[in-house]
C-alpha cells in the first residue's frame, strides 16, 4: 500500500478514505484477502473500517501476458463514510485492526493553490541518460499553459542529475517531484513499467483537489493544440463548441509518431542554443517533424478531470464518478497526442513519411530561454 491515503469528498453523500495498492495477485497465490484499516482522526479517536476493492486499473490476461504485471493496482476505500478527515491510517488484514501496518498520513481536501491545467509524468522514467530532456519537456509544458507539474523519478536509477535540474521549478512552486520505488526486493520481479497504473492513480488523487484538468504523458509526449496556442484554450473552445464534453470524465486526443527529419524548424537556423549554450542538445520535439498520413487510432493519452475520474489506465479512463460519462476526443484538426518514440516503437511504421509538420514553431524562444535559464550553464 502507498505511502499517502486519500480523504475523498468529491461523493458529499459518501465521503471515504481512499489507498492506493499493488496487490500481488497471480492465479497461483490467494486472491483479494480482506483489509481493514485503523483510522486515526484529529480529536485522537479511532475507527477500525473494513475496506473495499472500489476500482482497478488493466486487463488481467492482457497485462500479464503481454507484459508480466505481476503487481495489480487496486484502489482501496473504507467501506462506510468517513465525514471527518483522519490524520493517518494503519493497514490491517484482521477485523479488529491488530498487527497494523507503519501509519500511512492522509491527505485531506484543503489545498494551498487551485490551478486550471496540470500534467503528470507517470510513466516512471528509470532507463534514460540524458537529464536534460526533463527540462525539454518542461520548458514546452510550460509553453502549453501548464501551471503545475508532478513529476515521479524510479527506482534510484535515475542520477542525482535530474533532480537537480529541477530544483530551479521547485523553487518556482510549479514542479513536485516524487520517488516511486517499486522494484526488488519489494517485489519478486518485474512488473509494467514498475507499477505505472498505481503511478497514474496517485498522481490523479494528490492532485484532486488543486487542479481542474489533468494531462496524463510520458516524457515524449505532448497534447498539441492545432491552431491555438495553449491546451486551457482548447479545452475552453472544446467546451464551448461541444456541450456534451462538461459531462465527460476525460479528454482524449489521437496518438501521432512523429519521426525524425532531415529538415528543421525556421526558427533553428538562428539558434539560441547554438550561440548561447552549444554543448546543448536540441529538444527532440524541434527535430522531428516528419510523420505518415496513416494516423493510428489507439495508444492515445487523456487530459482528465480529477473530480470526475475513479480509476485510469495508461490511455482511457475506466471508471468515474456518478454523474460523468466516457471520455470525449478532440478533433484531428484541434489536437493531437505528438509522440517523439526512441527506439521507434515495432511495426508503426509502415507507411512513408510524407508529412512534415512544423507546428511547434511558435513555441520554439519561449522554451530555448527557458532551457539556457535552467541547464545551460550546468550543462557547460
Amino acid at each position: 500500500v502507498r505511502r499517502l491515503g486519500f480523504h475523498d469528498t468529491r461523493s458529499s453523500s459518501y465521503p471515504s478514505v481512499v489507498f492506493n495498492c499493488m496487490y500481488d495477485d497471480r492465479p497461483e497465490l490467494p486472491h483479494l484477502k480482506k483489509f481493514y484499516s485503523l483510522l486515526t482522526f484529529r480529536n485522537g479517536s479511532k475507527a477500525c473500517i473494513p475496506l473495499e476493492y472500489w476500482a482497478h486499473n488493466g486487463d488481467y490476461m492482457h497485462t500479464r501476458n503481454t507484459y508480466t504485471e505481476i503487481y495489480y493496482n487496486y484502489i482501496l476505500r473504507t467501506e462506510s463514510s468517513v465525514s471527518e478527515p483522519p490524520l493517518q491510517g494503519q493497514i490491517s488484514f484482521d477485523p479488529d485492526c491488530h498487527s497494523l501496518s507503519k501509519t500511512i498520513p492522509i491527505k485531506d481536501n484543503t489545498t494551498d493553490r487551485k490551478y486550471t491545467y496540470g500534467v503528470c509524468l507517470h510513466k516512471s522514467i528509470y532507463n534514460l541518460t540524458e537529464p536534460e530532456m526533463l527540462v525539454h519537456w518542461v520548458e514546452l509544458n510550460l509553453a502549453l499553459g501548464v501551471e503545475f507539474m508532478t513529476i515521479y523519478l524510479q527506482n534510484g536509477y535515475i542520477p542525482e542529475s535530474y533532480y537537480t535540474l529541477m530544483i530551479p521549478y521547485i523553487k518556482r512552486g510549479i514542479v513536485e517531484v516524487l520517488d516511486w520505488g517499486l522494484r526488488p526486493p519489494v517485489i519478486p520481479g518485474y512488473t509494467k513499467f514498475w507499477g505505472q497504473t498505481a503511478v497514474i492513480t496517485e498522481c490523479i488523487y494528490r492532485n484532486m483537489y488543486r487542479v481542474k484538468y489533468l494531462g496524463l504523458y510520458d516524457l515524449d509526449e505532448f497534447i498539441i493544440p492545432g491552431n491555438l496556442r495553449t491546451v486551457p484554450e482548447l479545452i475552453k473552445k472544446f467546451e464551448k463548441e461541444t456541450p456534451a464534453a462538461l459531462n465527460a470524465a476525460s479528454y482524449g486526443a489521437t496518438n501521432v509518431f512523429y519521426y525524425k527529419s532531415n529538415e528543421h524548424l525556421p526558427r533553428m537556423n538562428e539558434s539560441l542554443l547554438a550561440s548561447q549554450c552549444p554543448k546543448m542538445s536540441v529538444p527532440r520535439y524541434y527535430t522531428f517533424n516528419m510523420r505518415n498520413k496513416h494516423v493510428r487510432p489507439f495508444v492515445n493519452k487523456i487530459i482528465v478531470k480529477p473530480k470526475a475520474v475513479i480509476s485510469v489506465w495508461t490511455h482511457f479512463a475506466l471508471k468515474w464518478m456518478p454523474g460523468y460519462t466516457k471520455e470525449k476526443y478532440f478533433t484531428f484538426d484541434d489536437a493531437q497526442l505528438r509522440h517523439y518514440r526512441v527506439p521507434e516503437k515495432p511495426g508503426f511504421l509502415k507507411t512513408p513519411l510524407t508529412v512534415n509538420s512544423f507546428t511547434l514553431d511558435r513555441y520554439y524562444n519561449d522554451t530555448v530561454m527557458g532551457i539556457i535559464r535552467h541547464a545551460c550553464r550546468k550543462k557547460n
